[in-house]
């Protein structure tokens, strides 16, 4: 009995929903860089799997073979290419200070550069819906010496890949790499990319809001921070480990006392010259 034209399409869309019904049910998902690692190895057990069927099977014609390794495969290809590399900026950055990461992705947006520069010729042939080549770039190809290293993170049986599959996979995946780097040179400095801002670790601040409040606006005022108020009470709470406060409504009733408006700033100042009486006396 012939095979079904789709089988394979079939097929490569089960493991697209075994891969997202597994990662629907992945428990640590706060955490970018076990969810990106898990999500790659899924990924890659799916284009495995994919392979073995592909050795396995015979075209019903060449169309059909065109539009697997053309465009069934690569979108497979194309995630697992993703979160392997988004798991990997994540590895290496986590830790890093916003110069060291930044230097980090400059530096992989650099290598996408150079990517679609080398396939220009083809990145245009498939943007503009070309098929005049099609026989060449998307069959199954005949021998190992003809397999694509420029992308073959999992393909190892020749049977199983086409010459220009893999570099579609890295096209697409790409788009979205460039993209969310773009996002990382933006996040804050003490963002951490895997759980948010607690890069510097939490300090425990042992004061009230209030103290805070008055902290907030003394560091605005003295132009020793240049951000909004709401910016610098989100990054010291998180900082703080310490509720962010109503700064405005607190603010107001700072500026409402009979006495002393500053007293956390008086607070301060007696205890810096105490500490500086006794280091000197010592």
């Amino acid at each position: 009995m012939p095979k079904p034209i789709g089988m394979l399409e079939n097929f490569t869309n089960l493991l697209m929903d075994r891969v997202q019904v597994d990662m629907n049910n992945y428990l640590d998902q706060d955490n970018q860089l076990k969810y990106y690692t898990h999500r790659a190895s899924l990924f890659s057990e799916a284009v495995k799997d994919l392979n073995n069927a592909v050795v396995r099977y015979e075209f019903e014609n060449i169309e059909e073979e065109i539009s697997f390794f053309k465009t069934t495969k690569p979108l497979l290809l194309s995630e697992q290419h993703y979160s392997y590399h988004r798991a990997q900026l994540l590895e290496k950055c986590h830790n890093l200070s916003k110069k060291g990461r930044d230097d980090v992705v400059t530096t992989k947006l650099h290598r996408i550069d150079t990517f679609f520069f080398s396939h220009q010729e083809f990145c245009t042939y498939y943007e503009l819906g070309n098929a005049d080549k099609d026989k060449d770039y998307f069959v199954r190809l005949s021998s190992r010496s003809s397999v694509n290293l420029d992308y073959n993170l999992v393909d190892k049986d020749y049977r199983s890949t086409c010459e220009k599959g893999h570099t579609i996979g890295k096209m697409l995946s790409n788009k979205k790499l460039s993209e969310y780097f773009q996002q990382v040179l933006h996040l804050d400095p003490l963002h951490n990319m895997t759980k948010g801002l607690q890069t510097v670790g939490k300090l425990n601040f042992n004061g009230t809001q209030t103290e805070m409040v008055e902290l907030i606006y003394a560091l605005k005022a003295c132009n020793l921070l240049n951000d909004s108020i709401s910016r610098i009470s989100e990054v010291l709470s998180q900082s703080f480990g310490f509720p962010a406060p109503d700064t405005y409504k607190i603010w107001q009733k700072i500026k409402e006392r009979k006495m002393d408006q500053t007293r956390l700033l008086t607070k301060m100042q007696k205890a810096i010259q105490q500490q500086i009486r006794t280091e000197m006396e010592s």
